[in-house]
């Protein structure tokens, strides 16, 4: 992932808060979807806690599957969100190379 990037996607307030949302689901446990063997959040879990249009949500959701923070998976008519843990460690990481001596 280019540094610039992932810093801008984690810029937002909002977008920052989609990760925080999606880092531990099973705390959260009225949010909590699972299907089969799919885990994550649906847009209609992130929206009711976000309080945004669809709209902004799908925009900010893109920014975040574009850089590879979060993963998205179909179900059926859901979509379930969920956080690639691996691409933030490697983000993590990348920074710390980058930016610190």
């Amino acid at each position: 992932m280019e540094l610039m990037k992932g810093l801008k996607a984690i810029a937002n307030p909002t977008r920052l808060r989609v990760l925080e949302l999606l880092k531990d689901p099973p705390t959260l446990q009225e949010l909590k979807t699972t299907h089969g063997s799919l885990r994550g959040l649906t847009a209609k879990a992130l929206l009711d806690q976000l309080r945004c249009s669809q709209p902004t949500l799908n925009e900010h959701m893109q920014i975040l599957l574009d850089v590879g923070l979060v993963e998205s998976r179909r179900s059926g008519r859901w979509v379930f969100y969920a956080r690639d843990e691996e691409r933030i460690r490697q983000f993590k990481q990348t920074i710390i190379d980058q930016l610190l001596p």
